[in-house]
């Protein structure tokens, strides 16, 4: 027997002493460290929050000298300077000047001179014109001089009482040589130096520090971005001097102490514990026998263990009886398919598995596959393999699972299948519907289009879904039903029917559907085919799920729809269209943009050549979507549009246009205002029978008056085309022709709000209005009444109030504010308080009619 040199007692202590040691390193590193990072942090934190203060300070700055710029620039605006006295005027009057933020001013006025501010001497010996670059308006730029100078400038223009330009003021603030900014940076900072720099050069623009800053000692720096209007990348720096290590190690000479002493009082105990509690009781085990040992808390586990091992041991001889009695073949494999169990089917089935170290070895290479993707935690593998030496076909099932080691192991389950796929055989061989059975549409394809429906968020509910399968079964119908005689129609007819019946199947907007269809397109013949009618209304119901578009033209003298998207990837989709292009004789290609129909039905002519629209069209929007869509396809008709948001912009602007031939009005969800906007223009023309036409996104607004052209279909080229050929041949309708008799009233000037409150406040009066931006805009409007009255809601130039009053002596001008510059003996003031309100208007109103009156009397 070896000598026994170690002691556990000696390790013991020498543990102990390591800890002791390591646990005061440790302890002592960390105060200081802690100390140290605590200093550092209060340090940092003041600086940062200095950051905040400087940028402040700047920003203020900044701020006090736009304000100076304001000061100076209402008063060259406002004062009535002697032309080359400004700066001696300037300098007179205002103290601003000398206690303000800028340091220096230039003007630049509109007629080529300029007015230097005599402090620039005092800081740049350049020219200053040299420095005004292209520069925008009310910002801060940054520049450099060519003798060092970093400049901030600030471009202002000056704009005369009468909106005239006077030229542009320039103010000048020196960030190297402004002490006043300097100071007031370092005294925000209360940091020992505050510095700015350049970032994207480098350069030093502005630097301050305390007298007795020395930058050899140990410094603390900060530096951010500084967050300032200029636009330039300027980044400053705060250091703060001190003697941090001192400071530390003053601090931490009472936590070592104390460290010390805990330690070694611990380490005192633990000694004192282990020689009672460990040591003494061991020495007594070698005189004890096996039976009454010292430490009999072994025994309880010695117990549990031998329980559990019996428990373990009767599970698994259950599991074999279980293994070997099953009628399946099974086998167990591990993480890295080596085989781990087999019961005696396996063994049969398999007599090579002895030799075999995994499964791969006897499975056939068809089968690795799916074993394989068991094994990365693939479910629902399953596969089948014949056995052609036994005549047996066996159902695999693989199925994961994590074993007694925390990793995936596998197990597969063969059943023999062979009496089931022998009867299947049969039974198929004996149906005598095979054939027809093929020519049907796949179960497995319908609940794979249910499914696929059920994930979309547009089917929320079942109105929706019922719709979808009664377009279904109307395809069905259409595919069983027996081809009959057919009459010829024009394309673009059948494509409005049929997104009209499949957007009020759906109950969708008919805008969500993209057709593509030009006028000579759409007016070509084909045959009134239920097959190609259902073709149509498959790909319309695909191409709204899809959110895609469906271009119909010929190519090759062939009809060819072109699908952007992936429709194939439906096996129901693509059952119907295949089905269908069978019945057509057409063929289908996919493209890199989608599916490209060859419907195999030449051109063979048109029911009516499309005659070109040289028309005036009104297009009233409302809250009809695509409205740019809309437009397009009129413009692509050759007509000419003018497009209006709602009805008052229509009622409001459209006196200006001779006339309309025809007026569309959309709608979505508003059929209150697009029936109501067609009521006013009935009142207004006095008859029912006007060039309107309506385009309704749902296709159950369809309107209750026969007399209406609506189309609630997808709006594509042909479709719109023939509604307008139908809306137009109603007549005409002449906006400007109102207020030939009468007096009518138009509005000058005012915001979007004034005006709508003019014109309902007017409406409620009964007076006819419009609407001018100013004076200066057209008004040969004027020519169309006998009188009227001009409503003056912002100030007007007195040249243009007299060249209206020379060319239109009728018209009467009327102020409702008055004027800085004084109202013009022409204009009659009519004082109004703002905001306005159809009582003031009809005061107003009151008033002129009873003047008019009057004159005429």
């Amino acid at each position: 027997m070896a000598e026994i040199k170690a002691s556990l007692r000696k390790r013991l202590q020498q543990l102990f002493m390591g800890m002791f040691c390591a646990v005061f390193v440790v302890a002592l590193g960390g105060a200081l460290y802690f100390i140290n990072a605590q200093n550092k942090a209060l340090v940092e934190q003041k600086l940062n929050l200095s950051h905040s203060a400087v940028e402040q300070a700047f920003n203020a700055y900044l701020v006090r000298s736009e304000f100076e710029m304001s000061f100076i620039s209402q008063d060259l605006i406002l004062g009535d300077y002697e032309a080359g006295r400004e700066l001696e005027t300037l300098f007179g009057h205002h103290e601003i000047l000398f206690f303000g933020g800028l340091d220096f001013f230039y003007i630049e006025w509109s007629d080529g001179r300029q007015s230097i501010d005599p402090r620039a001497r005092l800081f740049t010996k350049v020219d200053l014109s040299s420095l005004i670059i292209p520069t925008e308006i009310s910002q801060w730029v940054k520049r450099t001089t060519s003798d060092g100078a970093s400049l901030l400038i600030y471009k202002k223009k000056l704009i005369s009482k009468e909106g005239e330009n006077l030229g542009f003021l320039y103010g000048f603030i020196s960030l190297n040589g402004n002490l006043t900014l300097a100071h007031e940076l370092h005294v925000s900072a209360q940091a020992d130096m505050v510095r700015i720099y350049d970032q994207a050069s480098g350069q030093i623009v502005l630097e301050e520090h305390a007298n007795d800053f020395e930058p050899s000692l140990s410094l603390l720096r900060s530096t951010q971005v500084m967050k300032t209007p200029v636009q330039a990348q300027l980044q400053l720096e705060l250091s703060q001097q001190g003697y941090l290590t001192g400071n530390v190690l003053s601090k931490s000479i009472v936590p070592m102490v104390v460290i010390v002493c805990v330690l070694l009082g611990l380490c005192f105990l633990l000694l004192i514990g282990a020689r009672h509690l460990i040591f003494a009781p061991l020495k007594r085990v070698q005189t004890a026998s096996p039976n009454n040992l010292p430490f009999n808390e072994f025994a309880p586990i010695q117990q549990q263990n031998s329980h559990y091992r019996a428990l373990i041991e009767g599970k698994d001889r259950r599991f074999h009886v279980l293994l070997e009695a099953s009628d399946n073949v099974i086998i167990f494999c591990s993480e890295i398919a080596e085989i781990e169990m087999m019961n005696g089917q396996a063994k049969s089935l398999f007599p090579d598995h002895k030799r075999a170290k995994t499964v791969f070895d006897f499975m056939p290479i068809h089968c690795h596959q799916p074993i394989q993707d068991a094994l990365k935690g693939a479910s629902d593998i399953a596969f089948e393999l014949t056995f052609q030496d036994i005549g047996q076909i066996y159902h695999w099932q693989v199925m994961s699972f994590r074993n007694e080691y925390a990793y995936r192991g596998l197990l597969l389950i063969g059943t023999n299948m062979t009496q089931e796929m022998r009867l299947t055989w049969q039974l198929e061989q004996l149906d005598p519907n095979s054939d027809f059975m093929q020519s049907r549409a796949e179960g497995s394809a319908l609940l794979a289009e249910m499914d696929y429906l059920s994930t979309q968020p547009f089917y929320d509910n079942s109105n929706e879904l019922q719709g979808w399968l009664s377009l279904l079964v109307s395809v069905f119908e259409c595919l069983k039903s027996e081809p009959s005689q057919e009459d010829m129609r024009p394309l673009g007819d059948l494509l409005s029917e049929e997104s009209i019946f499949v957007a009020s199947a759906l109950k969708i907007t008919s805008a969500s559907i993209q057709l593509l269809c030009s006028t000579n397109t759409g007016s070509q013949l084909v045959p009134n085919s239920g097959c190609l009618r259902s073709l149509i209304r498959v790909v319309l119901m695909t191409s709204y799920v899809l959110n895609k578009s469906i271009n119909v033209e010929y190519e090759a003298n062939q009809l060819v729809l072109k699908i952007s998207g992936d429709v194939n990837s439906r096996p129901l989709i693509a059952w119907l269209i295949q089905s269908l292009l069978e019945k057509l004789s057409g063929t289908q290609q996919e493209t890199s943009t989608g599916l490209r129909l060859d419907l195999g039905l030449p051109r063979v002519g048109t029911g009516e050549n499309p005659a070109p629209l040289s028309l005036v069209v009104a297009w009233v929007s409302l809250d009809y979507p695509h409205e740019e869509t809309v437009q397009a396809l009129l413009r692509q008709l050759g007509v000419r549009v003018e497009c209006y948001n709602d009805a008052d912009s229509f009622f409001t602007q459209s006196r200006m246009v001779e006339r309309f031939d025809a007026v569309i009005i959309g709608c979505l969800n508003e059929g209150v205002a697009q029936q109501k906007m067609t009521q006013s223009l009935q009142e207004q023309y006095g008859k029912e029978n006007l060039p309107l036409l309506w385009l309704n996104s749902q296709s159950e607004a369809s309107h209750s008056e026969s007399d209406i052209v609506t189309l609630s279909g997808g709006i594509f080229e042909y479709y719109l085309y023939q509604g307008l050929r139908k809306a137009s041949s109603k007549g005409t309708i002449f906006p400007s022709a109102f207020g030939e008799q009468g007096v009518a009233w138009i509005v000058v000037g005012g915001s979007r709000v004034s005006r709508a409150i003019w014109f309902s406040g007017l409406e409620l009066c009964s007076i006819p209005s419009h609407w001018l931006e100013s004076l200066s805009a057209p008004t040969t409007l004027l020519s169309y009444y006998r009188d009227a009255v001009m409503v003056l809601l912002e100030p007007q130039d007195e040249d243009l109030i007299e060249n209206v009053q020379s060319h239109y002596p009728n018209v009467t001008f009327v102020a409702v504010q008055n004027w800085p510059q004084g109202i013009p003996e022409r204009v009659q003031l009519f004082e109004m308080n703002l905001p306005y309100s159809s009582e003031q208007i009809a005061a107003l109103s009151s008033a002129m009619s009873k003047e008019t009156n009057k004159i005429e009397e």
